[in-house]
């Protein structure tokens, strides 16, 4: 909270100088008439606002008459929260030399922290929690605008509080409601897509359980059989432990024969076998190793025509070049054919440039004369047309050579394609036999397979009839054909239900991101339905009449017990709805307040000011009173002076400050401290 501890005027009003204390609580200013109490409450308010009544005029009126020295106030504020004092001063005079300024005093050291009455202004409107035009409405009640707004008609009370209660943070929050809500993106509702992965994991249980029950009786199956060869083979290994030893080694690896011969003949379902039909190995890898090698003649040939290409091309702008000097040259030199031509035949006549004389043979004497000149003679000199004709001698043999280059680009371009067609052609030759190889090489690993399976099936045999009967062989032989197809059937089971599981965690996961999905959708339109609906609240007209009521219904309960405080026999209050202040009397009738006394008036002015400082919470309490009894009489001075005692008790718990001008001596009995006008103009005189 701030608290004024300091005022200083300086050549204002009646004062040249004057520097007095400000205390807390409730203080008397008294002194003389004309002496200049209400100045002190002026001046003060000036320094917190930069205001000045409007029934005084303007701030240059504060001015001392007759003072040259331009006057000035200076107010000190203390925070009591951080110890930090600011220092406020503010001149009568205006102009950039005068300019208002706030000096903040920390930990001993001074800090200019604003000048010039704007920034001032904004940086005190900031410490004060108000803006100082609305700190100097709520404090300074010289122009009776309190007692104005109990009697004055609805539109000027709302007028009068819409400024003490702005609405502009209510506008600031409709407009972040309407960015907030076009901020909250529309989703789409995954409830459908939901429904379709659950239909699609419904399908698919089934389908799993079925398999999984197959697998379990594939693997019993499988077991039992495993089983029953053991049993066997050790029937066997009673006979002959060598052959049944054998013989389960050579099973086992039958097994896998036919397993590998499985995998071979899978990987050949689609492959074109009449492709590679009286095709060996080693063929098709010496057709491959010749169809590569010429893919690599083919492009490097084409990649050197390509080059050749470019090369030529590069001559070619070096020919263009040599016939842009050529036609060059050939410019000069009849530019400067036309310059001595001109001066042979400057004259127009048949007459020599030089003596005079007459020219029958115009030509002959120019080459002459050029030949006299230095131009041509029998040295080697060449005349004009002669130079002309070497010139365009080799401007033709330039376009000779251009035009055999640009041949020779297209007959390397027609090259160059067509060998890149061919390398292309060598390409899908290589692709071609590429498959090829691996379909033979598959084949050969299929023969070679069968060949082995045949060659194993003949030793087990051998080792069979070895070891057993033909009863035991024949239902070994038995369970060993049974356990191929139980494998293969075993590994599709697993393949089946690995593919299975895959799915069904993939519609999990699809799942949970829609579940995801669905819980966005709803808290967005969940937000969505708040924000329109706040919008709705918030709306411009109901916002500022719920608002106004809210501020309404805490003005007339701070109302009551102010007046409460008076001992006055009615309980006024502000209709929100009329806009109108209107009082209850005793006996419980309804009134306007200009039915109100003068005296009741003044009374409920002084309530109606620190309701208002209650309500609005300032971070300053400040209450300034001039002459607030001058129009009571004698009882009402005692009901105005017992009002100010029990709101000096209130004071010091608020922080709060009282300035009272008067000359009543009951009033002036009710306060703490008491600053004599008269007496400090004196001291200062004497000084």
């Amino acid at each position: 909270m701030l608290i004024v501890t300091r005022l200083k005027l300086s050549n204002i009003c009646q004062y040249e100088n004057i520097d007095i204390p400000i205390e807390t609580g409730l203080m008397a200013v008294c002194g003389k008439n004309g002496s200049g109490k209400s100045t002190l409450l002026r001046g003060l308010m000036y320094g917190l606002t930069g205001l000045v009544d409007g029934s005084w005029g303007t701030q240059q009126n504060l001015q001392k008459d007759g003072s040259v020295t331009p006057g000035y106030v200076v107010v000190t504020v203390k925070d009591d929260q951080t110890n930090k004092e600011y220092i406020i001063k503010r001149y009568a005079a205006s102009g950039p030399k005068f300019a208002d300024t706030v000096t903040e005093f920390a930990d001993g050291q001074y800090k200019e922290v604003a000048t010039r009455r704007k920034t001032v202004d904004a940086y005190m409107g900031e410490l004060y929690g108000i803006s100082c035009a609305l700190l100097f409405q709520l404090c300074w009640g010289r122009q009776g605008q309190l007692d104005m707004l109990l009697t004055a008609p609805a539109a000027y009370v709302s007028t009068f509080l819409s400024s003490v209660w702005s609405t502009k943070h209510l506008e600031k929050l409709r407009e972040y409601l309407k960015n907030a809500t076009d901020s909250v993106a529309a989703m789409a509702d995954p409830t459908a897509e939901i429904a379709a992965q659950e239909e699609r994991e419904r399908k698919l249980l089934p389908m799993l359980d079925d398999l999984t029950t197959k697998l379990k009786d594939a693997k019993a199956e499988r077991d039992r059989l495993q089983q029953r060869r053991q049993q066997l083979n050790q029937q066997i290994s009673n006979a002959s432990v060598e052959d049944a030893k054998k013989a389960a080694v050579l099973s086992d690896r039958l097994v896998g024969i036919n397993t590998n011969i499985g995998k071979v003949l899978q990987a050949l379902a689609n492959a074109d076998l009449d492709a590679v039909k009286d095709k060996t190995i080693e063929e098709l890898q010496e057709a491959l190793d010749s169809a590569q090698k010429a893919f690599t003649e083919l492009s490097t040939a084409a990649e050197e025509d390509r080059l050749a290409v470019v090369a030529l091309g590069n001559s070619v702008q070096r020919i263009s070049d040599d016939k842009t000097e050529i036609e060059a040259k050939i410019h000069d030199v009849n530019v400067e054919h036309q310059r001595v031509h001109a001066i042979l035949t400057g004259n127009g006549a048949d007459t020599c440039a030089f003596c005079g004389g007459a020219v029958h043979d115009m030509d002959r004497y120019v080459n002459n004369t050029m030949r006299v000149l230095g131009y041509a003679d029998d040295r080697g000199f060449l005349a004009f047309n002669d130079k002309l004709t070497l010139l365009h001698d080799e401007e033709c043999a330039l376009d000779r050579r251009l035009k055999d280059v640009q041949e020779g680009i297209k007959q390397k371009t027609a090259s160059w394609k067509d060998l890149s067609n061919k390398a292309a052609m060598k390409g899908k030759d290589i692709s071609d036999l590429t498959e090829k190889l691996r379909i033979a090489t598959l084949l050969a690993q299929y023969n070679e397979l069968d060949t082995t399976k045949a060659t194993l099936e003949k030793q087990l045999q051998e080792c069979q009839t070895n070891a057993a009967d033909s009863e035991i062989t024949k239902e070994l032989e038995d369970i060993v054909s049974g356990l191929i197809p139980i494998e293969t059937t075993i590994q599709d089971l697993e393949e089946g239900i690995t593919t299975i599981k895959g799915h069904l965690a993939a519609a999990e996961q699809i799942k949970q991101h829609l579940a995801e999905e669905k819980e966005q959708y709803e808290v967005n339109a969940s937000a969505r339905n708040v924000l329109v609906l706040l919008r709705d609240v918030f709306s411009q007209q109901r916002a500022q009449a719920r608002y106004f009521a809210s501020k309404a219904v805490e003005l007339n309960q701070h109302l009551e017990a102010f007046l409460e405080l008076t001992g006055m026999p009615f309980n006024l209050r502000l209709d929100s709805d009329t806009r109108l202040f209107s009082y209850t009397s005793e006996g419980g009738f309804e009134h306007p307040t200009a039915h109100l006394s003068g005296a009741q008036k003044n009374i409920s002015a002084v309530a109606l000011q620190m309701a208002l400082v209650e309500v609005i919470k300032p971070n300053i309490n400040l209450f300034l009173f001039d002459e607030p009894s001058e129009a009571l009489d004698v009882e009402n001075k005692i009901v105005m002076s017992d009002l100010f005692r029990r709101m000096n008790r209130l004071l010091p718990s608020i922080g709060g400050t009282m300035l009272i001008v008067s000359r009543d001596e009951q009033l002036i009995e009710s306060c703490e401290n008491i600053i004599d006008v008269t007496a400090n103009k004196e001291t200062d005189n004497a000084r």
